[in-house]
């Protein structure tokens, strides 16, 4: 990431955890001054996980790199006065408390707005702002089970898993940083601040945009995925005999056509509709939506469906 591009910016981060941590880390990575305020005993992730570097925790390390952290505790009288001559001199305020909790503290937007006109509020939840679910606590587990993440997530031997990494998490807080940009550039032509909120909930929504839309159009819902895909053929994982094969086959007519047209390849007899949708395969590999995972054999090529044997001499081709 490239450095310098936010100098002079000073952002104080009223964060914890992975969103709202993530956020202003990337602020600090492209060279904002951020000033991550620890209420005592300190930010929980200083003392989670087992891996450690120099002592401190690699979890706490890697959200909050590049930042410089000072220790008040804002629920008090004197701690809130220290903050308020920090906030004086700050551009951002970001936060990832339970929408209306910081209101008593007199660190809620409004207020914060109508003392200090020219700052920009990031604020990260799990549901949103406003709603019926606005007060709840999230989760990156319950959002990606919620939002319907982990429906298309995993095969029919799995059952509904959640993505690997803490993917709602890390989207609420690349989407925080993202509108906070923004809202700097607003500034620089209006000479004041907004509010800009994200949610684990929006990006999750966000993330399913492309099934959704199929699911609107068709009213059916996808299923698990697996590593496949509902629209291209091939595209996923295959179990070979000596390990697993990742293909990510062509995206258009005109992909497919640049290396098939002179390998020599031709479409077989036995497909229809297009050679870039699971519909214009062979009828012997697995529907869509089907786990693949486990369909092949672990065995030798030779107990693959046809269309898994070479049909086109191998031959170099320039990507």
């Amino acid at each position: 990431m490239v450095t310098g591009l936010l100098s002079g910016l000073r952002v104080l981060d009223l964060t914890r955890f992975v969103a709202g941590s993530q956020a202003t880390m990337l602020l600090a990575a492209m060279g904002a001054e951020v000033i991550k305020i620890e209420v005592p005993p300190g930010d929980p992730y200083r003392t989670q996980g087992t891996e450690r570097v120099n002592g401190e925790s690699a979890l706490f390390l890697a959200l909050n790199s590049g930042k410089r952290s000072v220790a008040i505790d804002f629920r008090t009288q004197t701690g809130r006065a220290a903050l308020e001559r920090l906030l004086s001199s700050a551009d951002m305020l970001v936060e990832n408390a339970r929408p209306g909790s910081l209101a008593r503290y007199g660190l809620d937007w409004e207020s914060v707005h109508a003392r200090y006109p020219a700052l920009i509020y990031g604020s990260i939840s799990g549901y949103g702002d406003v709603g019926p679910d606005a007060a709840r606590g999230g989760f990156d587990l319950i959002l990606q089970a919620e939002s319907g993440i982990m429906g298309v997530t995993g095969s029919a031997e799995s059952g509904p898993v959640k993505v690997g990494a803490p993917m709602l998490d890390v989207g609420a807080g690349l989407t925080c940083a993202l509108g906070l940009l923004a809202a700097c550039v607003e500034r620089n032509h209006t000479g004041l601040g907004r509010l800009v909120s994200s949610s684990l909930l929006e990006f999750a929504l966000a993330s399913l945009g492309t099934l959704a839309a199929a699911v609107l159009a068709s009213g059916e819902a996808p299923g698990l995925l697996g590593t496949h895909s509902p629209v291209f053929a091939p595209y996923g994982g295959f179990r070979t005999s000596d390990g697993w094969l990742v293909l990510a086959g062509a995206g258009s007519e005109e992909m497919w056509h640049a290396p098939a047209g002179p390998s020599g390849c031709r479409r077989s007899p036995r497909t229809r509709g297009s050679p870039t949708t699971p519909a214009g395969w062979r009828t012997g590999m697995p529907s869509p939506g089907r786990s693949r995972q486990s369909s092949p054999p672990s065995r030798p090529p030779t107990g693959w469906p046809a269309w898994r044997k070479p049909a086109c001499p191998p031959r170099k081709y320039r990507t």
